[in-house]
């Protein structure tokens, strides 16, 4: 325990003798004493000046005028250098002194370390460790220093200061503690001694201790000490009237003037204060620091931007790193309070050293954290604010650190979290708007599936409330779209509230939400249009935004342009799996039969049941049936994995596993199926009702085909004409112009006009005419050659010569052998289209009427699959696009000054549009597709394939002449 000291009051101490001051706190120069300004405040450094050296030897008369009068001849006092018989010692020893008074203690050293080889007294030793203490080489210096110490504890107690230096140097303060306490032991009058150790317990906080010091030590510098002590003991009115007293000594009056102005402004007595600074400010050679208390007077009263110059000031005329880190920690807090935080970190990025203040550090990165928010590193702000909210160091700024995390959580889509920051704030006071803003919009959200009424409510109560952040508009369009994609009068009313929105801020995201609405409700000339501009206008390139625009190509059948939208979004977001599906229906669509492959066999790589079976049925589109197979083996088996298996069989004529894998089905009814595979193993063809693989229009197919093979040729056409009617009300608004549609168009209008030439009048010759002259249109030569072929022959039937003179001459250009075998009267099979396939060869010809040489085979087809996608899949799939989930929240910042709801940087408003001053430029990988037309199906080996196919010319000639004869 502490003995209790009464401290008298500050009164004129009786002056101290000549002789003591001299030899006690005598001012010494700089090359004796070192400086301590790294060590101790500026007010503490004048207290290591009693440290002496007198002609660098104990006790030496220092106006000697010769360095080695009296000391050769006096041996009666101690530590007198001893006299040497050796003369080249005596004279190395007289010049490392000399070089010691002249400070140029390196040489000194150098000269002592020849000596000690010869000679190894304490007085060597000793001027050797006060060189090395001048070069800074404390640990040699205090190695030398305890030598002298254990040969001669009373050597003197310069000893002790010097060793006592030593070790504060090295900040070992607890042995220099020791090292004076020793020293007091061997001269406990020694009034330099209590003055030191009453300034080091200051130093290490020990006001008690340091106080009995001090008031031992008889000379009126120690009231400025003794000042530090009382304030250090709460004694304020005490402390205040020692730094008084230390004003009126001229050593102390520049500190003890700062410590006044310190202790009036600890004790709030503002007025004083600031007297007290208008008296010094001019006469204080320190009067940085005194402008240092000025700011903070300024600031104490509010007046941020002057007492932001004065520091300013502080900063730029100091050289004390202490004082300009204090200042500048004091700056960057009024930054802070005026929400300049970009300031505020720069000003703490000048700062020279290390933050000692564990509130300062965190007042550090309470800055940072608020920064990384500005620049969207929202997690880094997030972990920032949690630990400052964990240690809760910064009290006063606790608050703002669980609003600025909220607003992290919410810019994030962390809404949980953010509501219960922000409730933690509502407990204790109001949010601010913008906060409140943020808040209502968080719990909106959560409670719009399972409470729409209430959510919905909520959302209008913020519209308008700042006028900019169209937030609610987005979100309500949000509600009304999860609501239906069908219902037209909901879809309008979510239009009209996002035009609303759109006049707030017209951006990338509003445009990309404009453009999902359009689609939906089937608008996609303006829809494309919409996604372009939000393409353009994005800070950023998302995935989803041309992923919609590659769905905006697909209707308008630019496949190639779709293919590399989807491409661009895939290399952006490779988890965006749903439109492998369309890229590898376009690709298919433009010959790249290798992508359409990859992305077909991509699509089943997770292995689930839905994905398995949509990818065997695209692979079955693209008659990729082995691939098929193989996806289908790998899936767990049930009825619709059977029937899948027993097509691909059926198309790859295995005929047994087909039928076999058709028996084992369960629930679905495929006998009619069985039947229908039985006939083509049977090469027959019999009709049989609806099945499930042969559906109503392909059965209506076979019916059509078996009424023609019983010349019941009305029954026929009207058969094909109902298949016509199934495709065109079937016709998917997505691919509608592929290669499977296109086929079996025409090889139905081919049956038709075939039924129309087995069973010839007038009538049925015009139509019969119509539409085989259509057809040769869309073929390649080939078939183009056998279709005008058959008009010719219908037409020299009616005795049309003029007109059949002109399909020959086609025919012969087109097909030449065809049309030989025709005029060289030879037995001619006229099989255009998939009519001569190997498939269609398991059916028989038909010979005409009116000619036994002239056959005919109608167009029969196996049943094909179409891509199983919809329109209103991909409805489906940009309603994902726009959810909850993906809507990029719009956080309100509640660091920003608002003036009438602009955000107002400088004195005046400065309004402009965000979204224009934007240029970044973005570059992308952009995928080479080629050009292709995407009405012309241009699929290999086909029959809708136009081919150039030069013909020899000297034939065509010899049968232009046999036509000539032919129709003369």
């Amino acid at each position: 325990m502490l003995l209790k000291i009464s401290t008298p009051v500050p009164s004129s101490k009786p002056s101290l003798s000549k002789k003591l001051k001299s030899n006690i706190l005598h001012i010494r120069g700089s090359s004796q004493t070192p400086t301590f300004r790294k060590k101790f405040s500026p007010h503490l450094n004048k207290s290591f000046n009693c440290y002496e050296e007198p002609s660098v030897l104990p006790s030496y008369n220092r106006q000697s005028p010769s360095i080695l009068r009296d000391t050769l001849s006096s041996k009666k006092t101690k530590n007198r250098l001893r006299v040497t018989t050796r003369f080249s010692t005596n004279s190395l020893f007289s010049q490392a002194k000399t070089e010691m008074n002249s400070k140029n203690y390196r040489k000194a050293l150098d000269l002592l370390n020849k000596i000690i080889q010869e000679e190894n007294s304490i007085d060597i030793l000793y001027c050797r460790g006060v060189c090395m203490m001048h070069l800074k080489l404390y640990n040699e210096a205090i190695s030398d220093l305890k030598q002298v110490l254990e040969q001669n504890p009373l050597y003197d107690e310069q000893l002790y200061i010097a060793l006592y230096m030593c070790y504060v140097y090295i900040n070992d303060y607890g042995v220099a503690l020791k090292v004076l306490t020793n020293a007091l032991k061997s001269f406990p009058k020694s009034s330099k001694c209590y003055f030191l150790r009453g300034q080091l317990l200051n130093r290490l906080k020990m006001y008690e201790k340091a106080l009995r010091d001090l008031l031992k030590v008889e000379d009126s510098e120690a009231n400025f000490h003794i000042a530090e002590s009382l304030k250090g003991m709460n004694q304020y009115e005490k402390a205040l009237k020692y730094y008084s007293l230390s004003c009126q000594i001229p050593t102390t009056k520049s500190l003890g003037i700062i410590g006044k102005i310190k202790i009036l402004y600890k004790m709030k007595k503002i007025p004083e204060c600031i007297k007290e600074i208008q008296n010094s400010i001019l006469l204080n050679e320190n009067n940085y620091y005194i402008l240092y208390y000025s700011a903070k007077i300024q600031l104490l009263q509010g007046d941020l931007i002057h007492s932001g110059l004065i520091l300013e000031q502080v900063i730029h005329k100091t050289n004390d790193q202490m004082i300009s880190q204090k200042a500048l920690c004091k700056l960057a807090m009024i930054k802070i309070k005026e929400k300049d935080f970009y300031g505020a970190l720069h000003t703490f990025q000048r700062i020279m050293g290390k933050l000692q203040s564990k509130k300062k550090q965190s007042l550090f990165r309470y800055t940072e954290a608020v920064v990384s928010l500005m620049k969207r590193k929202f997690s880094e702000g997030i972990i920032l604010l949690s630990v400052l909210i964990e240690e809760r160091v910064l009290v006063e700024y606790m608050n703002n650190c669980f609003v600025y995390r909220a607003y992290g959580y919410y810019a994030t889509a962390e809404y949980k979290k953010c509501i219960e920051d922000y409730e933690i704030i509502k407990g204790i006071g109001e949010l601010d708007k913008a906060s409140e803003f943020n808040y209502t919009i968080s719990k909106a959200i959560l409670m719009a599936r399972d409470n729409p009424k209430d959510a919905w409510n909520m959302f209008k109560s913020v519209k308008g409330v700042f006028v900019k952040n169209p937030m609610p508009e987005i979100c309500l369009v949000c509600m009304l779209i999860s609501e239906t994609t069908e219902n037209r009068k909901i879809l309008k009313k979510a239009s009209r509230i996002l035009d609303l929105g759109i006049k707030r801020r017209l951006d990338s995201e509003m445009l990309f939400i404009k453009s999902i609405l359009l689609y939906i409700q089937d608008e996609y000339e303006k829809s494309s249009l919409a996604i372009k501009d939000c393409i353009d206008k994005a800070e950023e390139n998302v995935a989803n935004h041309y992923a919609v625009r590659g769905f905006c190509n697909i209707v308008a059948k630019n496949y190639a342009e779709s293919i590399q939208d989807f491409t661009i979004a895939l290399q952006l977001n490779e988890n965006l799996i749903s439109v492998y599906p369309y890229r590898g229906v376009s690709a298919y669509l433009t010959d790249d039969y290798n992508l359409a492959l990859d992305d077909f066999l991509f699509y089943c790589h997770d292995n689930t049941q839905i994905s398995s079976i949509l990818s065997a049925k695209l692979l079955l589109f693209a008659a990729c049936y082995s691939d098929a197979l193989q996806v289908l083996e790998k899936t767990d088996l049930n009825d619709e994995v059977l029937v899948l298996s027993s097509y691909c069989y059926m198309m790859l004529g295995d005929y047994t596993l087909a039928i076999s894998n058709l028996s084992k089905v369960k629930i679905i009814d495929v006998s009619n199926d069985i039947l229908y595979i039985q006939n083509i193993v049977n090469k027959k063809i019999n009709y049989h009702g609806i099945g499930y693989i042969h559906n109503r229009k392909y059965s209506l197919w076979i019916k059509g085909i078996c009424h023609l093979y019983d010349l019941e040729y009305t029954s026929s056409i009207e058969t094909f004409q109902d298949i016509l009617e199934i495709m065109h009300a079937s016709e998917s608004e997505i691919f509608s112009d592929n290669i499977v549609i296109e086929e079996e168009n025409c090889e139905i209008l081919y049956n038709i006009a075939l039924c129309n030439t087995m069973n010839l009048n007038e009538t049925n010759k015009e139509h019969a005419l119509l539409i085989l002259k259509e057809l040769a249109d869309v073929v390649n030569i080939e078939h183009r050659g056998q279709l005008f072929l058959i008009c010719a022959i219908i037409e020299l039937n009616f005795k049309n010569k003029e007109s059949a003179e002109n399909m020959l001459e086609e025919s012969a250009k087109c097909s030449p052998e065809i049309c030989r075998q025709y005029l060289d009267g030879e037995n001619v099979n006229i099989l255009p289209l998939h009519t001569g396939n190997e498939f269609s060869e398991k059916f028989p010809l038909l010979i005409w009427p009116w000619n036994n040489k002239i056959r005919f085979r109608p167009a029969v087809t196996m049943p094909k699959f179409l891509p199983p996608l919809e329109l209103s899949d991909t409805y489906e799939i940009l309603k994902g696009f726009f959810s909850f989930d993906t809507i990029n929240p719009r956080p309100e910042a509640p660091w920003l000054n608002r003036n009438k709801g602009s955000i107002q940087f400088t004195d005046s408003i400065l309004d402009f549009d965000v979204e224009e001053s934007r240029k970044v430029s973005r570059k992308l990988q952009v995928v080479t597709v080629k050009q292709c037309h995407s009405q012309e199906i241009r699929k290999k080996n086909s029959s809708f394939v136009k081919i150039k196919e030069p013909q020899d010319g000297v034939q065509v000639a010899g049968l232009l002449n046999k036509i000539k004869k032919i129709c003369a």
